[in-house]
């Protein structure tokens, strides 16, 4: 078993990883084309969603089996689209504003533990300590004895990340980078929710120094009463079908008609 070492939890490292793993300074390399299938499970045997994330010219489209949302990230331009195919509007997002709504959840987060300390007591203390293992206590990192991949954990979590290697740097960092942007989308869209910020790392450790492509995610959760524990298998397909590329074109072709909203008419308007 691999040596554990501390991995901290704060953003601006997470940041760090990813730029560093798809270079801070370039554009990212534009990978071939290829496809992410990926399922969330929770109890049962049949997941309880799945995602198809289709890359092609550089650009990750995301399909989603619950939603007629399908969500388009451009690395190179450093933004979301968001696109409602039923109502034909679309909206941007930009990488910044997602960044920005972490660092608000995560000054909400402090502010919320610091008072609970004040107030003493030990429900509140109870509680202060396990919102900050949410986001700030380090996480222990160590790999996994006969798996590629790594365990992260610490007093509310454990998260056993497997992957695959991946010697594709390009596609490499569009994974991470598609990923990334998928769970702080979900911080963005529901800032109230769990935040996102242990997956964060877990996608960052494999993808970053070990190189790996994510395979399977499980996270548990103790938090109060019974633990929580979900799971995201990603399987990749390295080749896309003449039906996903024509499906990629009906997109495009809508984002180019779509009339544009503000974020907030985008979701209002819903």
């Amino acid at each position: 078993m691999g040596q554990a070492r501390n991995l901290g939890a704060g953003l601006m490292a997470i940041i760090a990883i990813a730029m560093t793993a798809a270079g801070a300074d370039e554009p990212p390399r534009v990978p071939g084309d290829f496809k992410l299938m990926v399922g969330e499970f929770s109890l049962k045997k049949e997941p309880v969603a799945t995602q198809e994330i289709i890359v092609r010219h550089g650009r990750a489209y995301i399909f989603g089996s619950d939603t007629k949302e399908v969500v388009m990230i451009e690395p190179a331009r450093k933004q979301l689209e968001l696109i409602d195919v039923g109502r034909r509007v679309q909206t941007e997002v930009s990488f910044q504003s997602l960044d920005e709504t972490l660092a608000r959840i995560k000054a909400n987060l402090r502010e919320s533990v610091e008072i609970r300390e004040k107030q003493g007591g030990r429900a509140n203390l109870l509680e202060a300590k396990m919102t900050r293992d949410l986001f700030e206590t380090p996480l222990t990192v160590e790999d996994l004895p006969k798996k590629a991949g790594l365990r992260l954990t610490n007093p509310v979590v454990e998260v056993v990340a497997e992957g695959e290697p991946e010697t594709d740097a390009a596609r490499r960092s569009m994974i991470a980078v598609t990923l990334e942007s998928i769970a702080k989308l979900g911080a963005f869209k529901v800032p109230n929710d769990l935040p996102p910020f242990v997956e964060l790392e877990a996608i960052a450790a494999l993808t970053g120094p070990r190189k790996l492509r994510p395979t399977e995610l499980t996270y548990l959760y103790r938090l109060k009463g019974s633990p929580t524990k979900f799971h995201r298998t990603y399987q990749l397909v390295p080749t896309l079908t003449d039906r996903e590329a024509e499906a990629i074109d009906r997109i495009d072709k809508l984002r180019e008609a779509a009339p544009h909203l503000r974020y907030g008419r985008y979701r209002s308007d819903k």
